[in-house]
């Protein structure tokens, strides 16, 4: 008789431990899932910023021949890089271009025809 009151104790002890891990687990499970969810929308993100820049350095190739990249640009309070726009042998224009968001990073090359500045090749690195 004496040692009910010590079983049902540690029935519930055991039970106790049983039920935090449970929802231990659980909570980190959602927690990463979440931050699964924002890496993502990040890395979206920065992929629309650094396209962006490779049609902010295309429009200005168009301007202006002799445009040759290598600087920021901004987008709102984003920003992203355009790289040294390059020839390959064929004398078409390779343009990079990157950004990072949050610790997600983009970074892009388009391959342009050198008289009609049309796309031949679209990369993403």
């Amino acid at each position: 008789m004496k040692n009910d009151g010590y079983i049902a104790l540690i029935s519930v002890i055991i039970l106790g431990a049983i039920l935090l891990a449970v929802v231990a687990s659980i909570s980190s499970v959602t927690f990463y899932q979440a931050s699964n969810g924002l890496d993502g929308e990040s890395k979206e993100r920065a992929f629309a910023l650094a396209y962006s820049c490779l049609d902010h350095a295309l429009l200005k190739k168009a301007q202006d021949g002799s445009y040759t990249g290598n600087e920021t640009y901004f987008v709102g309070a984003d920003q992203c890089a355009i790289g040294v726009i390059t020839a390959d042998q064929n004398g078409n224009f390779i343009i990079p271009a990157s950004a990072v968001i949050g610790g997600a990073s983009a970074n892009l090359s388009v391959l342009v025809d050198k008289t009609t500045l049309q796309t031949i090749t679209f990369s993403v690195l």
